[in-house]
């Protein structure tokens, strides 16, 4: 018996040892993680030698000081959200300088010793006041990732074709109107984005980038694409919405790699046979055309998951649609459908089907549920007139028969006052107003009750009135790339709320009142200026994706929000 207390006794003692060993080694690992990160320069200053990461985000500064170039062994260097309009030249004097985020500043110039920075791999110059480059900076041969979106360039370079170990170029969001043939010559390039700019035509020297992977043309002016853009076989994702391309080349076919192809939102009649040759293809985005009918190749698409035909001019699906055996996701709406054939049944794997806002045929709707059991299916408004209007003068014909509006920059000059007679269309569900210029929305927008969607996006937008939280039935509000700093208190009586997007304005604070949208599913705040989120958001139960990408919050601050919302995914827009 005392033996065994002995050996129970030495057992304990072993046991405290290792803790007490344990709770050294990960105290001793901390600090060895700890060493050489500083988020004060001063400190970082009396350190030249340990400081290999500075970290002064978000710190208001107006000015780097030279002495920066003092730090030789810094390695990361983070300056972003602050009101820097200068770089000092003794920048260049960091040599072991591997990623330097410039993110959010208000620099018009860089200086050209930066080209002298030979182990940068990773460059962020985003949301800047940037209208052209240095010349030196073709000489940053290391560099992998370069972003250069939210800037004011019209031109790119000609030595950015030099920095031949380039796999990341973000050029969004700019006034690029040519494609930069340079941009050919860049060999292990694997993430091009040029959306959001004013390019009319892609260069043919984009078929060399043989390593490309992700293609994003979004939102430009392209009225047709080069044939040699069949011939990026690596190429996985290519976003091409937004455009005014009219055909697609048939060498489409040819890119046997792509998993997702975005055409939404052109001017397309007609597809190409092609189209059913890419066997890979799980998502094809075609809605918001003028696209008649499909080609029977579809069939062939034999791992699409999935497949958007809204906003066209369908009267017949092709039977051959009951074949994408791997579908999972069709939304048909906003056509002219009145049937649907039988072979859509054939779809075992669809979960969703949209056929709402078509003229379907009395008893339609109960034999497509009786075709598909098991798939949710959206027909609230189907067998309605549900047209949608683009020509406000069309639709001032007949007023009360308006239940959609849509006015964007392709179809509707530029104003600035509200237009008073959308509110005589009493019976509006949607309205949209997108990048039409618009300053103010009047507090008699509270007359549109029946409205559900309402999307002002890319307008000039500072305010918003208290009165539009008397639209009751609101399930979605776009106000996204607008200048609006806040919103009324008035936001918390949207109680029907399922949508808020919010992306790109200039808010500081959020409002305490969010936490009233208790229906809210999607909120994204992101490109903001937030630094905190008010505590209310944790009443927000039933929120499931909530975006504060590009916000200048702290790791602090996002694990205070995860825990707030436990259940929501949430996206920092972290990187690397």
């Amino acid at each position: 018996m005392n033996f065994r207390l002995k050996l129970v006794s030495i057992q304990k003692i072993a046991t405290i040892h290792l803790l007490f060993f344990l709770c050294f080694f990960c105290k001793e690992q901390t600090e060895r993680l700890d060493k050489g990160i500083y988020v004060d320069f001063k400190k970082a200053l009396r350190n030249p030698k340990d400081a290999q990461i500075l970290v002064l985000s978000s710190q208001e500064l107006t000015v780097l000081p030279w002495e920066v170039g003092n730090l030789g062994n810094l390695q990361e260097l983070n300056l972003a959200f602050n009101e820097l309009s200068t770089i000092p030249e003794e920048i260049k004097r960091l040599q072991k300088l591997q990623s330097l985020d410039l993110y959010g500043n208000r620099l018009e110039a860089l200086p050209p010793e930066i080209g002298q920075l030979q182990n940068l791999s990773w460059l962020s110059l985003s949301k800047n006041q940037l209208a052209t480059l240095p010349a030196e900076i073709k000489l940053l041969q290391n560099l992998q990732y370069l972003n250069l979106s939210k800037d004011r360039l019209t031109i790119l370079p000609k030595g950015i074709g030099e920095l031949s170990n380039l796999k990341i170029l973000n050029v969004s969001y700019n006034k690029v109107s040519v494609f930069p043939e340079e941009i050919g010559k860049l060999q292990n390039l694997k993430d091009l984005d040029l959306s959001n700019n004013r390019i009319q035509v892609v260069s043919e020297k984009v078929g060399k980038l043989r390593n490309l992977e992700r293609l994003n043309l979004i939102e430009n002016r392209l009225t047709v694409l080069p044939k040699e853009i069949g011939q990026l076989q690596n190429l996985q994702t290519l976003n091409l919405g937004y455009n005014k391309l009219a055909n697609i080349p048939k060498e489409i076919g040819e890119l046997r790699s792509l998993k997702e192809l975005d055409l939404s939102d052109n001017e397309l009649k007609v597809l190409p046979k092609e189209l059913g040759t890419i066997a890979n293809l799980q998502s094809l985005k075609l809605n918001d055309n003028r696209i008649v009918n499909l080609p029977k190749e579809i069939e062939l698409l034999q791992n699409l998951r999935s497949l958007d035909l809204s906003g066209n001019q369908f009267k017949v699906l092709p039977k051959e649609i009951g074949r994408l055996q791997n579908l999972q996701s069709l939304d048909l709406s906003d056509n002219q459908f009145t049937t649907l054939p039988s072979e859509v049944g054939e779809l075992r794997n669809l979960k969703k089907l949209n056929i709402d806002s078509n003229p379907l045929l009395p008893g339609e709707k109960d034999k497509i549920q009786n075709l598909l059991p098991n798939c949710e299916i959206d027909s609230s408004y189907a067998g309605k007139d549900d047209q949608i209007y683009y020509d406000l003068n069309i639709a001032s014909e007949n007023p009360l028969k308006v239940l959609n509006l849509s006015l964007e920059y392709k179809e509707y000059e530029s104003f600035y006052n509200f237009p008073k007679k959308i509110l005589e269309f009493r019976n509006l569900r949607g309205l949209g107003l997108y990048d039409v210029g618009l300053e103010i929305i009047p507090k008699e927008i509270r007359r549109l009750q029946n409205l559900e969607t309402l999307r002002l996006g890319l307008n000039r937008l500072k305010t918003l009135p208290k009165e539009i939280g008397q639209l009751k039935n609101l399930r979605g509000l776009s106000l996204e790339a607008n200048e609006l700093k806040t919103l009324p208190k008035e936001i918390e009586q949207l109680q029907n709320l399922r949508g808020l997007n919010l992306h790109q304005n200039r808010f500081k604070i959020f409002p305490k009142e969010i936490g009233q949208l208790r229906k809210l599913q999607k909120l994204d705040l992101s490109v903001n200026q937030l630094t905190t989120l008010p505590a209310e958001i944790g009443q927000l139960q039933n929120l499931q994706e909530l975006n504060l990408s590009d916000n200048p919050l702290s790791l602090k601050e996002k694990e205070r929000i995860r825990k707030l919302l436990p259940n929501c995914k949430i996206d920092f827009g972290d990187h690397l």
